[in-house]
């Protein structure tokens, strides 16, 4: 879900420009009922994410990420099948994930610093998404629906997968996600 309303603002401009008003500014209400619309029709057989590693990986390299453990603890699996070497790393991790697994990953003697870019806060349309990210409120079952997609359940733990749905489905503060 986060990162669905992460990819809208992202492509909002070329992809949903109904969705800015005269002032060039996002509607906020506009862009909660567009993903509220998103989210409902959500199809795992034809959701992007859910499918990006079987469209990606899978049918350029032969690997089904699906069939390695993923340990749910560091957020990150290594699979090494053929000449191919692939680091899974999951973005809510990356903060204490990231400089370990690169560091193994690549052999280096030392970790590689995580430089923050293309950040939401950073941009035209911040407080429009700071403002969606603390109103959505998605139907518990719609929630359920999403975080019960093959992807949900390989890369995060039922207790994650709890803890997402009651994020999106209440009054959680955005900041505290």
């Amino acid at each position: 879900i986060a990162r669905n309303i992460s990819s809208l603002f992202e492509t909002m401009e070329p992809l949903s420009p109904a969705l800015i008003g005269s002032d060039g500014n996002v509607d906020a209400q506009k862009a909660t009922r567009h993903l509220l619309g998103q989210f409902a029709t959500f199809d795992e057989s034809s959701d992007y994410v859910c499918n990006w590693f079987d469209d990606e990986m899978r049918s350029v390299f032969g690997i089904n990420v699906f069939q390695f453990p993923f340990c749910r603890e560091t957020g990150t699996c290594r699979i090494r099948q053929g000449n191919v070497d692939l680091l899974i790393l999951t973005l809510e991790n990356l903060d204490w994930s990231y400089a370990p697994a690169i560091q193994q990953f690549l052999e280096l003697d030392r970790p590689l610093d995580l430089v923050r870019a293309n950040v939401a806060a950073d941009k035209k349309h911040s407080a429009a998404y700071q403002q969606v990210l603390e109103q959505i409120r998605i139907p518990k079952s719609v929630c359920e629906r999403i975080y019960s997609s093959r992807f949900c359940r390989h890369f995060y733990s039922n207790e994650t997968r709890s803890h997402f749905i009651g994020r999106w489905s209440t009054g959680v503060s955005a900041d505290q996600f």
